[in-house]
């Protein structure tokens, strides 16, 4: 079992299973941004709130995809995560990123967690490369 055996095996995890899964189920068009939760049994749970390290972490890996493949659809939804992290997460008045938010952008908790600022960093700085 050489290298190349098991990097290929990771692509095709990635590119024909996981990043299609996220694409089609976890893409809020309605309110924006991505769903707060999913079921087990794929139900939507939309009044479970959003986090600013989840939506950094989709920007972050749906614009490494782009960079990865050009393929628009991973630029598409990097846009639409960058969107929604600079309207609903981003504190207008004394910066940084909330924690969490609902679906309606609105603070659930306006905490400002190192964790979530480090990965809205790592997020935004994929997501520049990839613009």
């Amino acid at each position: 079992m050489g290298k190349s055996f098991i990097l290929g095996d990771f692509e095709n995890e990635l590119f024909n299973n996981i990043l299609p899964f996220w694409t089609n189920i976890a893409i809020d068009k309605k309110n924006g941004g991505f769903y707060g939760g999913i079921t087990n049994d794929l139900l939507i749970e939309n009044e479970i709130p959003r986090t600013a390290v989840s939506c950094a972490r989709y920007l972050w890996t749906f614009s490494k995809a782009f960079l990865l493949t050009s393929k628009e659809i991973y630029l598409e939804i990097a846009d639409h995560a960058y969107e929604f992290l600079q309207t609903a997460f981003w504190d207008k008045v004394h910066g940084g990123l909330f924690w969490s938010v609902d679906k309606d952008k609105k603070p659930v908790l306006d905490r400002k967690h190192h964790y979530a600022q480090a990965f809205g960093i790592y997020g935004l700085s994929e997501y520049f490369k990839a613009t």
